[in-house]
Formats: C-alpha cells, sequence, structure tokens
C-alpha cells in the first residue's frame, strides 16, 4: 500500500549542477529518499549562475526544483575587487533572499508543504526560511551542518554578529534542529539552555549507497599492493587552518630521510588541489616531489572510484573542527580500506572512527603521533594483518537510513502542528 504524499519545501544553497562540495549531496540525499517515506520533496535553491564555474545545464530543471535570481557580492557588486560590507551580510549570498521569499510564498500557496527545511551553510538558507515561517506559521526544520558560530567564527566580527543573530532567532523560532554530530549538539545544548530541545536531533552526514558499486569485498582486496608502492589518497581540499598537512608532511620529509621510506615503497595523493597550490613550493622545499603528489578536481563519480581503488585513505581535521566530521569520512568507511585520521583524540572525527580496527588515530599536530600511526599502517598493509570491517554498522550510515530519522522528526511535527 503507497503512503499519503505530504509535501516539505527544502531551501538548500549547495545544489546541483552545482558540483564543488559535499552539502548537495546531504540535500539530495534526503531529497531522494524521503518520497519512500510519504514525503514529496520541493527545492528552493539559488540560480546557478551565482556559482563560479557555472556551466549552463542542458536540460530544464525537474518541475520540483526551483531557481531563483542570486548575486555574488564579491563578484557581481564589486568595484575593482571592493564592495560595501553592508551587501554581504550575513553572507555574500544575501540577495537570494529578495527573490527566494516572493518564490518562496508562490510555491507555499500551490504545493501547500506541511514542513519547511533549510539547510546551514549557507547563513541566507535560514534567513529564507526564518522569514517564511512567520509570514505563514508552516513549521520549519533548521538543519546544521556546521555551528553557525563560535568565539572566532566567523572571523569577521560585524559578519559573526549577523550570524550570531540568526543563529538565536533560528533556535528561538524554529520547531525543531538537526546536527550533523554530537559535538554541534551538545554546544547547542550549552549554549541555549532555556529554549525547548524535545525535537532537537543528530542526523549525521552519511553516504549514498549508490554512489558505490553492489560488489564491494573485491575492492577491499586492492588495499593489498600486489606491487609496491602503496598509494594513500587524501581526497578533497585542504586549508591552512582546518586541514593543514604541514606537520604530515615534515614527519613524511624525516621519514624520508632516514631512509624509512621512499618512492618505490609509498605514494601520497592529495586530489582536489591544483597542482599550483602554495602545498607543491612546500613539497618541492621539504624534497617530498617523488613521494607527494598534487592532483587537480575530478567529479564525484571519478573520486568515489578513486577512493576504492587506494590501498588506504587519509583524514585531516583540525582541533578547532572538533565539531565537525568531514563528509568523506563516511564515504572512506564505507570504501572499507585502512585510514589514517590526522585529527584530534577527542574530536568528532576520531570519535567516530575509533571503533573500526581498519583506523589509525593521530594528533594532526604531533610528528611522532603520525610517525607511529603511519608506520604501523604502512607495516599492516604490507604484512596483511589488518581486519575487513564488517560493513553491517557502517550501513546504518547511509543517508537512507539516515533519512528514516528525518521522516520520523517530520512525522513528529505534523501530528503536533
Amino acid at each position: 500500500m503507497s503512503l499519503p504524499t505530504r509535501n516539505i519545501l527544502m531551501i538548500a544553497f549547495h545544489y546541483p549542477p552545482l558540483q564543488e562540495g559535499s552539502g548537495i549531496y546531504r540535500t539530495t540525499g534526503f531529497e531522494k529518499h524521503l518520497p519512500n517515506h510519504g514525503w514529496t520533496p520541493h527545492i528552493l535553491t539559488a540560480h546557478p549562475r551565482v556559482h563560479k564555474n557555472y556551466v549552463k545545464p542542458l536540460t530544464k530543471p525537474a518541475p520540483h526544483v526551483h531557481y531563483t535570481l542570486a548575486l555574488d557580492t564579491a563578484k557581481h557588486l564589486a568595484w575593482r575587487g571592493k564592495y560595501l560590507k553592508l551587501f554581504a551580510l550575513p553572507d555574500r549570498w544575501a540577495s537570494w533572499w529578495f527573490s527566494a521569499i516572493p518564490q518562496g510564498l508562490y510555491l507555499i500557496k500551490k504545493i501547500k508543504p506541511q514542513v519547511i527545511w533549510s539547510s546551514y551553510p549557507i547563513a541566507t538558507s535560514h534567513l529564507i526560511a526564518l522569514t517564511l515561517h512567520k509570514l505563514t506559521g508552516i513549521p520549519w526544520i533548521a538543519d546544521f551542518r556546521d555551528p553557525m558560530t563560535d568565539d572566532t567564527h566567523p572571523y569577521d566580527p560585524l559578519t559573526r554578529c549577523s550570524f550570531r543573530w540568526i543563529e538565536h532567532k533560528t533556535f528561538k523560532t524554529s520547531q525543531a534542529c538537526v546536527f550533523t554530530t554530537e559535538g554541534t549538539f551538545k554546544l547547542y545544548q550549552q549554549r541555549y539552555p532555556h529554549i525547548c530541545q524535545k525535537n532537537w536531533q543528530v542526523i549525521e552526514n552519511g553516504y549514498e549507497e549508490s554512489h558505490f558499486p553492489a560488489q564491494t569485498d573485491t575492492w577491499f582486496e586492492k588495499s593489498i599492493p600486489s606491487e609496491p608502492p602503496i598509494v594513500l589518497l587524501h581526497s578533497g581540499h585542504v586549508y591552512p587552518i582546518e586541514r593543514n598537512p604541514n606537520v604530515f608532511l615534515q614527519t613524511l620529509a624525516q621519514l624520508k630521510a632516514s631512509h624509512r621510506i621512499n618512492k618505490n615503497q609509498i605514494k601520497i595523493i592529495f586530489r582536489g588541489i591544483d597542482p599550483q597550490h602554495y602545498l607543491n613550493e612546500y613539497i618541492k622545499k621539504l624534497n617530498l616531489g617523488d613521494i607527494v603528489e598534487l592532483k587537480p578536481s575530478i567529479s564525484h563519480e571519478d573520486a568515489i572510484h578513486e577512493i576504492l581503488n587506494a590501498h588506504g585513505l587519509i583524514i585531516l581535521q583540525a582541533n578547532n573542527c572538533n565539531h565537525q566530521i568531514p563528509a568523506k569520512a563516511y564515504e572512506y568507511l564505507r570504501a572499507n580500506k585502512p585510514i589514517l585520521a590526522l585529527t584530534d583524540h577527542q574530536g568528532d572525527t576520531a570519535n567516530l572512527l575509533r571503533p573500526f580496527d581498519h583506523c589509525y588515530i593521530a594528533d594532526l599536530t604531533s610528528g611522532n603521533e603520525i610517525e607511529e600511526q603511519l608506520t604501523q599502517l604502512i607495516g599492516d598493509i604490507q604484512s596483511q594483518t589488518f581486519h575487513q570491517t564488517d560493513l553491517a554498522p557502517i550501513t546504518q550510515l547511509s543517508r537512507q537510513y539516515r533519512t528514516e530519522a528525518l521522516a520520523s522528526l517530520l512525522g513528529r511535527l505534523t501530528q503536533t502542528s
């Protein structure tokens, strides 16, 4: 028997044809799986022209996807590289609000959604949802892929003030809040103890099962190299603060200088970094050019294929991101490959990976720990002494299962609204 269909208006800045960043897959995952639970998603998003490297789609958008005008202040409203800060509050895409509100009201009148859902980042998404909720009274779920603010983020004080205002209004006004990690959940529990938290819930980022081949056993066998070198892959961007690989690279240089590793034994690939990136000069300075290679971004499909063909995988996550988990961590787990996680031991990333035997965790800032865990990982791969993890607990992290949790929350809200 088919489920009765109810409508949900989903407001998300990151959405196809945009290909950069992992945020689009959380939205599209819910979009894909919610109909199995009796919900029809309708997407309200910014026109893709606002994104860099925009390429006009070859096909028309689906009927349930609605693009509205948005401008990037730094690109479209700047003069000689400068722009008024007021035009970039709360973020550079604040202009999206002006087109999204009338379009949102039109959609609400047309489809009569039972719930509004919005995704941060971008902050303007929550501002749009806040306005539509105030104007219509429709229950609102605010989704936080990351914490909005802390003592130093956003770095600009005026931007941080505007974010904190939206954050406070969101928690005070929305009917439910969803977080991707336990750390973010606890952070906001402590920050807003006076606000009812009955409908606050953790729904992890997870991974999309359909992005992986049906047969997975053969992929794990590729962690056993038939011939050297061992290939360790970091898939995705690095950042000077949040994902700084300098100590890792320094450790590699020391191991190479002491003849404990060489180009015939190990190859490190950073995928998603332009070869002209500043790291390239640092790699040359450390004499690691024959071991470490920077490669440009590829499609998500190709990135998954590369993950599945690597012998091991690398995660970088600094302690200022302890309340966040890189989305690729879930894809790494699903690939069932040895993982070298360079992150803070107290952070949510370490807490996610610690239960799995094939994860090697070292502090991102500790050369000694990195050396110990990297050496052990290489030795285990060479001697084939690691164990394939049971996929059952990993499967629970798929977006198919995570959507069940969202559908359950939607059901509770519509029963009480």
